[in-house]
């Protein structure tokens, strides 16, 4: 039994050996290229097109709220800060105190990045201004909505989460210091 290999070239190749070597490509650079152009077209042909304008006009600076950038520029601080920590942790190490300050101050960023940018979504897709509205009918016209209701129970809970990691890393920072 011939278990040999031959390329396109008429050379022997042994995969598995290469495989296991970490030698053998299997795809070259032009395959690569057409795997990615079909993939281009398959989504030119088969997507919305209007869907794929509604994307690159979210990604449009210009037409973002002012208060996008303070999120970005919150989203910034804690990556920066993330960064640090983690450096630090690299280089030092924590101590118990200092890995308590530190693993409290990334829950509290996560909790608060993932809020802040669950409201950035809502807002870019419409979803704010259809939650919006039962608010507005129920604190300016008195109209009683369970939709309304469950919303503000849903940013009550977002906000005492929020304010409760919020307040367990503003306590180890300044008391036990």
């Amino acid at each position: 039994m011939d278990n040999k290999i031959y390329n396109s070239k008429g050379e022997e190749v042994d995969s598995y050996h290469q495989m296991k070597q970490g030698e053998g490509k299997f795809f070259s650079p032009t395959t690569l290229l057409l795997i990615g152009g079909l993939i281009l077209f398959n989504i030119g042909c088969f997507v919305n097109p209007g869907l794929l304008d509604a994307l690159f006009r979210m990604l449009d600076v210009r037409l973002w709220p002012w208060w996008y950038f303070l999120v970005l520029c919150v989203i910034a601080f804690f990556t920066w800060r993330w960064i640090r920590l983690y450096l630090i942790y690299k280089e030092n190490g924590f101590d118990s105190q200092e890995y308590d300050l530190a693993a409290r101050f990334v829950r509290m960023s996560v909790i608060v990045s993932i809020e802040l940018l669950l409201l950035v979504l809502l807002n870019m897709v419409g979803f704010f201004s259809y939650l919006s509205w039962p608010f507005y009918q129920m604190f300016v016209y008195g109209v009683f909505s369970w939709l309304a209701l469950f919303m503000l129970m849903v940013i009550l809970g977002c906000a005492v989460v929020a304010l409760y990691y919020f307040k367990e890393w503003i306590t180890i920072y300044f008391v036990e210091r």
